[in-house]
């Protein structure tokens, strides 16, 4: 039977119609704890432009796609075939986890404006990752996934980082001590880590919730950098209940703390209560989370901490929504 479950996830971003639309975009490979969940997945470009231009696709170092440069128009989108399993350019096994490498993720550009989605599926499960194009890049980030409750076989957390310049300095720290990262050459249990990235390189994070540290541990992790890197963050897999009932990908590119806003409305989909709950992640010491129309927040949190929020927040009859606001 199919499963499919929803949740807003309240990553760092805001003003999405703006952030979405770049002449050039990075999306830095994924890892999926289970391999076997991990399906067909393309990529769309999509334009504004009524007039024709053309997209490059290329891996970290530069080798076109096949098939490369890719001509779009407002009238006249694209969907790319990118891999089947999890060994193409966007899905890397183990092999590729906490290490640095070249020749995977993707990088597009053109000479007009232009959308990006990555788009994945398998059996029971589908996710639709949204590129911030040149707004998606800076040097400050926190990074979110599912609070999870319980160990599943395929569940993990995953972050990922693409940098967009040489000699990149990249430093991941402020997450639980006991967190546990994955890797094939054995388990990586530092307390922060480094990396120093040249244009195009990536690096993969990943811990399994196997680790009872993992299930929470890594969300509002900051990554910070000294020159522009993009990031991708949440799950492959992931669920707020037990495995039994269900889980599915979440997965985001999000944007840095200088452009994360302090006023949102969040749309309940179609999911249920366990799972269409706002997290919301502070990027600064005391500050007050309010809901609707309070004057009284409903938590203070410090820079990293998170909150989620319960769904008897949501107003309306018909389309329910909250509105979220932040005095930081």
């Amino acid at each position: 039977m199919l499963r499919i479950f929803f949740v807003i996830i309240f990553f760092n971003f805001t003003q999405l119609g703006f952030t979405q639309l770049s002449n050039k975009h990075w999306i830095p490979p994924l890892h999926s704890r289970d391999a076997n969940v991990v399906n067909d997945h393309y990529i769309y470009l999509s334009t504004p432009s009524p007039t024709p231009f053309q997209v490059t696709i290329t891996s970290g170092n530069g080798i076109p796609l096949n098939g490369s440069p890719f001509t779009i128009s407002q009238g006249n989108p694209q969907q790319i075939f990118i891999g089947n399993g999890q060994n193409s350019l966007m899905f890397r096994p183990l092999d590729d986890v906490n290490i640095i490498r070249n020749n995977f993720g993707l990088i597009l550009e053109g000479n007009k404006d232009f959308y990006v989605s990555f788009r994945v599926r398998s059996t029971n499960h589908a996710e639709m990752l949204v590129s911030k194009g040149k707004s998606g890049t800076g040097t400050n980030f926190r990074v979110g996934s599912l609070p999870q409750n319980s160990e599943g076989a395929a569940r993990n957390f995953v972050a990922s980082i693409m940098a967009t310049e040489d000699n990149t300095i990249v430093a991941v720290s402020d997450y639980d001590t006991d967190v546990v990262f994955a890797s094939s050459t054995g388990n990586i249990t530092s307390d922060t880590q480094n990396f120093v990235l040249n244009s195009g390189e990536s690096v993969i994070l990943s811990g399994y919730t196997d680790t009872p540290a993992n299930l929470t541990g890594f969300i509002g992790a900051n990554i910070t950098s000294d020159k522009p890197i993009a990031v991708n963050t949440g799950n492959a897999l992931a669920g707020m209940m037990s495995a039994f009932d269900g889980q599915d990908f979440n997965l985001d590119q999000i944007v840095p703390v200088e452009k994360v806003g302090n006023e949102y409305v969040v749309v309940k989909g179609n999911g249920s209560d366990n799972t269409e709950r706002p997290l919301v992640i502070a990027t600064e010491d005391n500050t007050n989370i309010y809901i609707n129309d309070a004057t009284i927040p409903v938590t203070n949190l410090d820079a990293g901490d998170y909150y989620l929020a319960p769904t008897s927040f949501y107003q309306g009859t018909n389309n329910l929504n909250m509105y979220i606001k932040s005095d930081k």
